[in-house]
């Protein structure tokens, strides 16, 4: 199913107006549409959609180092990986799924609506880069929007993104010890089992990434084998796109999202302001 919406999302994005938008964001809209499948055929598929969404994103990140030129480049913490991260200590199952939604939904909606902006703000590919990495909250929203207009500008999100995620590690690591404080005193009786389950995943494929990109800088590849990588990253991106897109849990979001909805979009807007000036005085 999702290897379906990324192929889908590729070839839509060639198509007259739809490439504004990018394959990646198609295929997480895809996804969305999804959802609107039988029952049967959704549950047939769930079981795979978290390995995908987190999985296959990694390793799309890891390939798309192939395309990144270090030496061209030589001259905070976000998203659904640090959403998972601290719910895994810090939430019950349903307040996971609410933020993993909120984030996927928000993510999606600020992705389109800053594609929109770019012409309108006068934006260099570079800015639009920046403030596409700087804002967005996911790593595959990041990509998708950087990707809408050109190379240079995804080189600038990939950056600015992954700047950002290198701040996961020390953060998610602060709010694991802080909540097993919290938990040792409400439940004494749990302070081993707190401790045992308080190790906090890093995001290591930050290390890939960074291999890809010196192997991809200063190793002879052809040009041929650098777009073939570079394309299987995508289709491995926009099958994580997908998986998002499937995995929005409306129903929880109908329920109870409301006010996480609101203070999600001021913060958002806000950062998406603030993103916009910076880039416009600093870069």
């Amino acid at each position: 199913m999702t290897l379906t919406c990324s192929l889908a999302g590729i070839l839509l994005a060639k198509l007259p107006y739809a490439n504004l938008i990018g394959a990646l964001v198609l295929a997480l809209l895809l996804g969305i549409l999804m959802q609107f499948l039988p029952e049967r055929t959704r549950q047939e598929a769930s079981g795979g959609m978290g390995f995908i969404s987190n999985k296959f994103l990694r390793l799309g990140m890891i390939l798309l180092g192939f395309r990144l030129d270090l030496e061209k480049l030589a001259a905070a913490v976000m998203g659904v990986s640090p959403q998972i991260t601290a719910a895994d200590e810090a939430r019950k199952r349903e307040n996971e799924v609410l933020a993993v939604a909120v984030v996927c939904v928000m993510g999606t909606v600020f992705t389109l609506l800053e594609i929109g902006l770019k012409p309108v703000l006068g934006l260099t590919d570079s800015q639009f880069g920046i403030v596409a990495g700087g804002s967005l909250h996911e790593i595959a929203h990041a990509v998708a929007s950087g990707g809408a207009f050109g190379n240079i500008s995804l080189d600038s999100a990939l950056i600015m993104k992954l700047s950002r995620v290198i701040l996961l590690a020390p953060v998610a690591l602060i709010i694991g010890y802080l909540y097993q404080r919290r938990s040792a005193k409400t439940n004494t009786g749990n302070v081993e089992k707190a401790q045992k389950n308080g190790k906090l995943p890093i995001p290591w494929f930050l290390g890939g990434f960074i291999l890809t990109s010196i192997l991809g800088t200063y190793l002879p590849f052809s040009a041929s084998s650098l777009d073939a990588l570079v394309q299987v990253a995508y289709i491995f991106l926009g099958m994580a796109m997908a998986a998002l897109g499937v995995s929005v849990n409306f129903k929880v979001i109908f329920k109870r999202g409301g006010s996480v909805f609101g203070a999600a979009a001021i913060s958002s807007t806000c950062l998406l302001v603030f993103m916009i000036i910076m880039s416009k005085l600093f870069f």
